[in-house]
């Protein structure tokens, strides 16, 4: 039996973990890139096996993270080769991968053309290098700009852009200017994170122990609502709760899970 699906890969590595960060990762600048590839085709033919899926079509792949332009060059196409014997990829697919700034390079996002990726997701976060450097990000403030030239350099054109909004107010982050410098990157896309502290990260304790205070409900609402301007303003479609889009570069990937279908 094939049945279409949307496939979502985990690379559970980072060099660091972010101030905020409760995703499964842990931290390794040397990936053990084999044993990944490994334990992710063992989980997926699980998987097949127990829907008694004999083939997949895949509409869209998704590698996220952790920081999957940590796994280096070759990564993704060897990837691409051992999911080939499982899956046929639709004519249209839209393959994203997840980069951090300081990881990305022309020559990195040349291979992952040649592996498939068609799009990019780039975790820029924020402009202002105080806020960058509480974050625990290893980029500064030029990172997203020569990641950007590093992706068009590589043949990716098409990339989205994360931004935290909701911030501390002390860090006195413009967040103004932080929408006007993405904007300026002309990204085809523009996903939105209101900051949360979650429990058992560095920023919930710093908040349970009253070392930090979140924005409140008025200045979070406040930011959002600038952010629907500015990127209404700019061309941008509104779509979902915090995602933006050039029209007809709406996330289709994200957009399977809003909608209900199947996934894996």
């Amino acid at each position: 039996m094939t049945r279409l699906e949307h496939l979502y890969v985990h690379v559970p590595f980072c060099v660091r973990r972010c101030s905020y960060c409760d995703f499964a990762v842990t931290v390794a600048s040397d990936p053990p890139v084999d044993a990944w590839l490994d334990a992710v085709m063992r989980e997926l033919d699980g998987v097949m096996r127990a829907q008694g899926l004999e083939r997949l079509r895949l509409e869209t792949v998704y590698i996220g993270g952790g920081t999957p332009s940590l796994l280096g060059q070759g990564a993704l196409g060897a990837f691409a080769e051992r999911l080939a014997a499982r899956a046929e990829l639709a004519a249209d697919v839209e393959w994203t991968a997840e980069a951090n700034p300081e990881s990305l390079t022309a020559a990195l996002a040349a291979d992952w053309r040649a592996a498939g990726v068609n799009r990019i997701s780039l975790g820029v976060q924020t402009f202002h290098e105080p806020t960058l450097r509480w974050m625990g990000r290893m980029h500064g403030p030029a990172g997203a700009v020569a990641a950007v030239e590093a992706a068009r350099r590589g043949g990716l054109s098409n990339f989205s852009v994360d931004l935290i909004f909701g911030l501390p107010e002390r860090m006195r982050r413009d967040w103004a200017d932080d929408l006007e410098r993405a904007i300026g990157l002309e990204p085809a896309h523009v996903s939105l994170y209101g900051l949360t502290a979650e429990q058992e990260t560095p920023l919930g304790r710093w908040v349970r122990e009253g070392r930090e205070r979140l924005a409140d409900e008025d200045r979070y609402a406040d930011e959002y609502l600038l952010a629907v301007d500015r990127l209404g303003g700019a061309g941008f479609e509104h779509y979902e709760v915090s995602n933006f889009a050039r029209p007809g570069l709406r996330s289709r990937h994200n957009s399977a899970y809003w909608s209900g279908a199947s996934w894996i």
